[in-house]
């Protein structure tokens, strides 16, 4: 969805994005970047109307869990309202597995 061609960004990119944010979090500890393909106009709008989740992934890419949490108390009503606590949630807890495994290598 966020890949389609288009002039302006729809809300249905934007709530696509928004997932896509969580779920590369969760997956790869980081923000993947989008395809070559996506429109840059799309890429120019979105990122302002997703700055709770763009804060997220600074605060993740820290390792601080605490941190982390501080921000998600921080933003939960946008969390909420967007339906994506349980990806915010599941963010949490990728970042304890991820401290864990780091700390065992």
């Amino acid at each position: 969805a966020i890949t389609t061609p288009a002039m302006a960004v729809s809300h249905i990119m934007l709530e696509a994005y928004k997932k896509y944010i969580l779920v590369s979090l969760i997956l790869h500890g980081k923000v993947q970047q989008l395809p070559k393909y996506t429109s840059q106009i799309v890429g120019r709008f979105i990122k302002p109307l997703s700055n709770a989740y763009h804060e997220l992934a600074q605060v993740y890419a820290t390792n601080n869990p605490a941190e982390l949490r501080a921000l998600v108390n921080k933003h939960s009503e946008t969390f909420t309202r967007d339906n994506n606590t349980g990806l915010v949630k599941q963010c949490l807890s990728s970042l304890y597995k991820k401290n864990i495994q780091r700390l065992t290598k």
